[in-house]
């Protein structure tokens, strides 16, 4: 399971922002998704999830192995009555301290984490990919 960050704004523009600046330090723009009922993003192509919406099933699917996965029901939902979901795969703890400074600027209301990748003693592939030189 890849590292994942889940970001929920009130508006669509604040969460627009932070991922626009998570890009400008060097994110790649497959690793920062903003998901919500105006612009899906990923959610998109995620399967319906039977009585539910489709964001229930993106986030059941997402979060599947992480450990947030219990989150997943209540994250739809409120992506459902309007939040914007800020979708972040972060590499080590260069990009964990990216996002901490982004998420500071650009104060979210929900923040879930399962960072157990960026975290570990040994250091990921990819760590200083947005990282300040």
């Amino acid at each position: 399971m890849a590292d994942i960050i889940v970001a929920l704004f009130r508006e669509q523009t604040e969460a627009e922002a932070a991922r626009t600046e998570l890009v400008r330090t060097g994110f790649a723009t497959d690793r920062v998704h903003v998901s919500s009922k105006a612009v899906p993003g990923p959610a998109l192509h995620a399967p319906m999830d039977h009585g539910g919406s489709r964001f229930h099933g993106f986030f059941k699917t997402l979060l599947a192995n992480s450990t947030i996965a219990d989150e997943a029901e209540s994250l739809a939902d409120r992506v459902d009555q309007g939040d914007t979901a800020l979708l972040i795969h972060p590499r080590g703890r260069v990009e964990l301290h990216e996002v901490s400074d982004v998420l500071e600027r650009h104060p979210a209301e929900v923040i879930k984490r399962d960072c157990r990748q960026s975290l570990a003693p040994t250091p990921v592939v990819g760590e200083h990919a947005a990282g300040k030189r």
